[in-house]
């Protein structure tokens, strides 16, 4: 027998959505990310450039693995997001989203 879920229906017998289902223009990309609440997480070091122009500012948060006695550890992810700002490299607009509005939104706060 198949495994259920809570609903009771089988995993095979649920309803699958397929591309052809989404709206015209809809950005997989970008409009999956908002539609259905999701966000990417980056460290400071990667290439928020590209990351950027993939995910967009909207949906982006930053994993600086704080209070983690880790190699990974970023105690100053907000001090080195403002300076690739100033370089101009990302803009100060997508840093602010990052470490202020994106994070209260995705825990509702």
């Amino acid at each position: 027998p198949q495994p259920s879920s809570a609903s009771g229906v089988r995993p095979s017998d649920a309803p699958r959505l397929t591309l052809d289902d989404l709206p015209e223009g809809f950005d997989m990309n970008r409009d999956a990310l908002r539609e259905f609440n999701l966000f990417v997480t980056c460290q400071v070091d990667e290439d928020l450039p590209y990351i950027l122009q993939v995910v967009g500012e909207d949906n982006l948060i930053v994993g600086s693995d704080y209070t983690h006695a880790d190699l990974s550890q970023q105690r100053h992810f907000q001090e080195e997001l403002r300076a690739r700002a100033e370089t101009g490299e990302i803009t100060t607009a997508a840093v602010d989203k990052m470490i202020s509005d994106n994070p209260k939104r995705l825990y509702g706060l």
